[in-house]
């Protein structure tokens, strides 16, 4: 059974049309009934599979779901909601940005998903650098993962201009030593949000990323 009908995609229709308090209170029992709690219910499964590969896994939905309120404080944009619904799977939740988990968002374009490392601190920064200096052929490995290559392509991030001294070989050999940040994301077409079997395809997508999840996790725990 699906977890939406197609009011998920009317009520974000709308909203395109008009983000404003007015309508999101006048569409809130919609947005409730129709996008609220059937994300809700998704985010509870996903959750759950997710723990059968990674047992620390101890958090709800309410720490993984992402407010659909925007932040307006630093922005011109001060369009009140945002277009989607997303949540982020991991110990952290979605506060903690710095663990590799899983980001998977739904709106009328389709469905986004993320994993890896995308804000890691200065620690974290160099002990990923440290972990691909001493293994640059387990990076390599990684990202050559057919599974990995076909779903998502390549890692992402900023990459310094100045490489630091200590990082300069190895920079020859693997360029994303690099890296301020180690993540990946893919799209899949907007039918999938009324398939019966979006969870299912959600588990695909985060298992086509777990190489590069495992092994920048290995790279922080050290």
């Amino acid at each position: 059974m699906a977890y939406f009908d197609v009011r998920f995609f009317q009520f974000f229709e709308g909203l395109e049309l008009d983000n404003s308090k007015a309508y999101f209170d006048e569409h809130r029992k919609v947005y409730e009934q129709a996008v609220r709690e059937p994300f809700k219910e998704l985010v509870a499964d996903m959750i759950m599979r997710i723990r059968e590969h990674e047992p620390k896994l101890d958090i709800e939905p309410r720490d993984a779901i992402f407010r659909i309120n925007r932040d307006i404080r630093f922005t011109k944009d001060k369009s009140p909601y945002k277009t989607h619904v997303g949540a982020y799977v991991s110990r952290g939740g979605r506060k903690d940005h710095r663990f590799p988990g899983f980001y998977f968002q739904l709106s009328n374009e389709g469905v986004m998903v993320g994993g890896g490392v995308y804000m890691p601190d200065k620690d974290g920064i160099h002990r990923v650098r440290t972990h691909i200096a001493r293994d640059p052929d387990g990076f390599a490995k990684v990202m050559e993962d057919p599974a990995f290559k076909d779903t998502f392509g390549e890692v992402q991030g900023d990459r310094l201009k100045r490489i630091p001294p200590e990082f300069k070989e190895v920079f020859e050999v693997q360029p994303y030593v690099a890296n301020k940040a180690w993540y990946y994301t893919a799209k899949i077409a907007s039918e999938a949000i009324l398939a019966d079997d979006l969870s299912d395809q959600l588990m695909d997508l985060y298992q086509d990323g777990q190489g590069l999840t495992s092994y920048l996790r290995d790279a922080l725990s050290r």
